[in-house]
Formats: structure tokens, sequence, C-alpha cells
């Protein structure tokens, strides 16, 4: 990649391009290929029109198991921020030949770990919970449950932004686009 690149990852409602990695630079390819209420397409949205992106790489996934397939594709594109929508940092699976349970937070650093690109990752939105001391019990438990998965991994390319913010589902997408442009001003409210 050149310049500043996003790439958004996740699994979509419509099964478009799985495992492709596919750059949008226009609303009407999103929109046809995801469908005007997606998620891809709110984060889209978001990153173009408030903060001026581009061109976003989207990878739809059918589930989160195709990120191991997608290795390779990592190890030859360098993203300035990749921004996994609806991906805690808690979220596992199983790996049968090791029999141990690894995050897939876990695996998208040790994939990046050649690159440059910094991961960003968020958790469960703050209006899920009934008080703010569950909401930050939840992240202190999360963030206590997986430190030590991350001992012998590079650590510098990996943010972890808290889920709080009014009228934004995904945190790590409005941090993005602010790392990518002027962080000057918080996002107006979305009218999108």
């Amino acid at each position: 990649m050149t310049g500043d690149s996003i790439l958004l990852i996740g699994i979509a409602d419509k099964k478009t391009a799985l495992g492709t990695i596919l750059p949008y630079k226009k609303k009407i390819e999103v929109e046809k290929a995801f469908g005007v209420d997606s998620f891809f397409m709110d984060a889209w949205n978001l990153l173009t029109y408030q903060f001026g992106a581009e061109t976003i790489y989207i990878l739809n996934l059918d589930s989160w198991d195709d990120l191991k397939d997608q290795d390779e594709l990592f190890q030859q594109e360098d993203f300035t921020y990749i921004v996994p929508i609806g991906l805690y940092l808690t979220d596992s699976y199983d790996d049968i030949f090791e029999h141990k349970r690894y995050y897939y937070s876990q695996l998208l650093a040790w994939m990046c770990h050649r690159s440059l690109s910094t991961i960003i990752l968020t958790g469960k939105h703050a209006t899920g919970f009934a008080t703010l001391t569950e909401y930050l019990d939840y992240e202190k438990n999360e963030l206590d449950t997986v430190k030590s998965s991350f001992q012998n991994l590079k650590k510098n390319n990996i943010i972890y932004v808290s889920n709080c913010l009014y009228a934004y589902s995904y945190a790590n997408v409005v941090l993005a686009g602010m790392l990518l442009g002027d962080i000057g001003e918080y996002p107006s409210y979305p009218s999108l």
C-alpha cells in the first residue's frame, strides 16, 4: 500500500467477495456489495465523509475462522490501520492441533507482526450495560483476560479503544479515521 490506508474486516450479511481484500472508492460500490444498511456502509460513510478517506479496503469473511487463511495476504500488504468490526478482544477459537485456546485478536497481531500495520480493536458498546461501573468492570475483565496471551507478541502495533462514544457503534472506526486525518475535532453527530 502507498500512503495512508484503512482495511475494514468483518462478517457481512451479504457474502460478497469472501476472503478477498478489495478497494472501495465509491458509495455505490459499497451499497451494491454489502447493502445500504450494512456496518461496512456505515463505516465507509463515516471514514469518507467525516474524515476524508479516499479509498477504504474491505475484507468480508464468512466467519472469523477465515482469518487463518489470510496470513499470506497480510504479509504482502501493509495497511496503515486494520479495523475489525464486530470482533472483540476476547473472541476466541480452539486450535485442534495444539489443543489450546487462542484469541482472534492474538491471531491478527501475529499475522501482522512483520508489517507496519496498526490493528485497532474495540469491545462491546457501553450502551449494552446498565451502569458505567458494569461497563468498566467488563472492560477491565476483557483486558485482564487476554493480557498474558499477548506476552510474546509485538504489541506496538495494537491499539485497544473503549467502545463508549455517543452515537457511534464502533469506536475503533472513529479512531482510525481520526488518526488518518486531522485529529482536531470529535466527529459531528451522524446524519448519514
